[in-house]
């Protein structure tokens, strides 16, 4: 995997997936899945991760 990471097909990826917008975003996101696991909530830690990673695949990739 980190392999993949740093070559520079990736890199410009990620460099499109990072804007300051984005990273506000996915901050939210993060925090989010945390308090669901911290509340032992297993169906919102599901939901929320679901969510965070359907939107970092549309900023990698397009809608």
């Amino acid at each position: 995997l980190a392999i993949v990471r740093y070559r520079e097909p990736m890199q410009v990826l990620r460099h499109r997936a990072f804007t300051p917008e984005r990273r506000h975003d996915y901050c939210s996101q993060h925090t989010e899945i945390r308090n669901a696991l911290h509340g032992r909530n297993p169906d919102a830690a599901h939901d929320a991760m679901k969510r965070h990673l359907a939107a970092r695949r549309r900023a990698y990739f397009g809608e």
